[in-house]
């Protein structure tokens, strides 16, 4: 994409690609490329891999990758609780 088009990755495209393979459930293809991404990984992208995981029913990964989970990146005080 970089070298044929001139357009760089940014997390935008990473989050849709992570979405759409733990939609079809390569929740593994989707999870080596979050560890590819030379970017700063943002909430974004681990909302997509769960909410993928979610609605493809896969389980089995998902304690793994709660464990990898940025909980920092959370603001609770925006919840109202």
């Amino acid at each position: 994409m970089v070298s044929e088009y001139k357009v760089p990755r940014t997390e935008k495209h990473y989050v849709c690609m992570v979405g759409l393979l733990a939609c079809a459930g390569q929740v593994e293809k989707a999870c080596k490329l979050i560890d590819s991404m030379n970017a700063e990984l943002g909430l974004a992208v681990w909302v997509a891999l769960l909410a993928g995981m979610g609605s493809a029913h896969v389980v089995t990964t998902g304690e793994a990758n709660v464990q990898r989970f940025p909980f920092s990146l959370l603001d609770f005080s925006q919840l109202g609780c």
